[in-house]
């Protein structure tokens, strides 16, 4: 099997990175044949598409993203890897919390996974369920992705669609596709804030620092699915 490892990187890397990173890298290199892209400075959208092509090229089986400010969680290949035997399921993700303000974990799910209606912000929150479960999307620092589902998606993979981000354009047009996207409650990736990591054991103290300036949220005891809790966000006017 062969993996091709998607690092978009830009300048002044944390050491921690490469510490982490360089080892686990290691590790899987005893298991798979492994290839590298890493497209320094440019738009993130730009580097994951380079990332793409890279995998065609090398004709790899998986593209593994792993985000320059993350720290890759021990197995979490292993772990991924099971969640994309299922042919219609092209991305299996851990859990990547936000490194800044409000600190919320980059787990997205819409209602009937429909894309067509994104005016609220149905952003998933702790407690997860146990076992691995669908999203319509998820922050990508720590992603394992199906290279044969990916040529199947009109080109380009990653983009922009107005103020939208890249991971917000790739998981769209995979649902149009009728592709199925998954994340893994216990592959916590830790995301590289200054001065501290962000992850589950402190994201709730470090939003509770600030919730005077949060935008109002009100939390909901369960999703329409009935398998997470669910913040709905208002989204303010901007002048």
């Amino acid at each position: 099997m062969k993996l091709l490892i998607g690092i978009p990187v830009l300048d002044n890397v944390n050491w921690r990175f490469f510490l982490y990173t360089t080892t686990q890298v290691a590790r899987l290199a005893k298991e798979y044949d492994i290839a590298f892209c890493t497209p320094n400075r440019c738009s993130i959208d730009r580097a994951r598409q380079m990332c793409v092509e890279a995998a065609f090229k090398e004709e790899a089986d998986y593209l593994l993203f792993i985000d320059d400010d993350t720290i890759l969680p021990l197995d979490a290949v292993k772990t991924l890897l099971p969640l994309l035997e299922p042919e219609d399921v092209i991305s299996a993700s851990g859990v990547s919390f936000q490194r800044g303000h409000p600190y919320m974990p980059m787990v997205y799910k819409f209602k009937d996974f429909d894309f067509s209606d994104r005016t609220t912000a149905n952003q998933l929150v702790p407690p997860f369920p146990l076992e691995p479960f669908e999203v319509s999307a998820n922050g990508m620092g720590v992603s394992l992705l199906k290279v044969k589902l990916l040529k199947e998606i009109p080109e380009p993979c990653f983009g922009r669609d107005g103020p939208g981000t890249e991971d917000f354009y790739f998981y769209c047009k995979a649902s149009l596709k009728k592709f199925k996207s998954l994340v893994h409650p216990k592959v916590t990736a830790l995301h590289m804030g200054e001065p501290m990591l962000i992850g589950p054991e402190n994201a709730d103290g470090l939003r509770s620092l600030s919730v005077s300036s949060m935008i109002p949220a009100k939390f909901l005891s369960e999703e329409d699915g009935g398998r997470a809790h669910v913040c709905e966000m208002e989204v303010p006017d901007v002048d």
